[in-house]
């Protein structure tokens, strides 16, 4: 049996995001599904009283129970009810299911198809053991055709395109590596004593380094696959925010510093959580460096 994808329930009308997207998934891999809460919801604090946690606890298996009843009728679904925060109750529910991906949707603050997930799923992408993906709000299976890269030239960029490419050779998707060259790295240039080139001639030299290294990276895939690189400059989340309005997903990874010193993870990632349009999907740090990027490829070639 493939192992289990976890849906992150906020038990709130605006969970039907991440129950379609898991429920996609599911249908592919024949994997079954975990629906999962936390108790209390968002708590930072410690529950003294036994009974009061009992209590919550019973209320939420419920609350998930409920929703659970339906989807039974098609799929293996079970439910966890974990305390702590919700990413932290997540990631201890994943941990323990050994888990292929952890599917959450987008805040009920969100604009309507737009990924707005608050700290929970930003949270997330920080520490997760697995893949995550942040479902936009009102998803509904679109197809994905197009498969956009958030890339660096470093580990964790290069395990975002194998994982990218593996998924877009499946689906038969085309695939497209962006590269933002930020504003900061060359604005400040003329400012240093001594330096003589200026701001633009140097954007204009990183942008050139930084396309052949994407071009470098297209070179490492199937030759046959339909994908093309480009560099932008502007504010890095902008710039990606923007791109993702062109794809139907998002791979990036969640950490990292790139040659050109532009941080295409940590808060590049969890700007992305708040502002992609499209569907994102998270490589977690622990993983883009080791052999566990080629595990979960396998995992996910199916997923979307």
């Amino acid at each position: 049996m493939s192992r289990p994808i976890i849906i992150g329930l906020a038990l709130r009308e605006d969970d039907a995001a991440p129950i379609a997207l898991g429920r996609t998934v599911a249908r592919l891999t024949d994997a079954p599904l975990v629906l999962a809460t936390a108790y209390p919801p968002g708590s930072l604090y410690p529950i003294a009283d036994p009974e009061y946690a009992r209590a919550l606890t019973g209320d939420a298996r419920r609350a998930l129970e409920s929703v659970a009843a339906p989807l039974r009728a098609h799929h293996d679904v079970s439910v966890e009810v974990a305390p702590g925060t919700r990413a932290g109750a997540l990631h201890a529910v994943a941990e323990r299911a050994g888990a292929s991906a952890i599917v959450v949707g987008s805040s009920h603050r969100g604009a309507v198809g737009r990924v707005l997930a608050g700290d929970v799923a930003a949270n997330l992408l920080h520490g997760s053991p697995c893949p995550v993906l942040v479902a936009p709000r009102g998803y509904t299976r679109t197809g994905i055709d197009r498969i956009g890269v958030a890339f660096q030239d470093t580990p964790e960029g290069r395990a975002a395109l194998d994982l990218a490419a593996g998924l877009a050779a499946v689906r038969g998707a085309s695939l497209k590596l962006v590269t933002v060259v930020a504003p900061e790295v060359y604005t400040g240039a003329a400012m240093v004593p001594g330096w003589t080139m200026g701001s633009t001639e140097l954007r204009d030299m990183m942008v050139e380094v930084a396309q052949r290294a994407a071009d470098g990276a297209l070179h490492r895939l199937d030759p046959g696959a339909p994908a093309t690189a480009e560099v932008r400059h502007g504010p890095v989340v902008g710039a990606l925010a923007a791109f993702s309005e062109e794809v139907d997903l998002l791979v990036t990874g969640s950490r990292g510093y790139g040659a050109l010193h532009g941080v295409i993870a940590g808060s590049v990632s969890r700007g992305l959580a708040h502002r992609s349009a499209a569907p994102l999907l998270v490589v977690p740090p622990a993983r883009a460096t080791g052999d566990d990027t080629t595990e979960h490829m396998e995992a996910l070639s199916i997923l979307l």
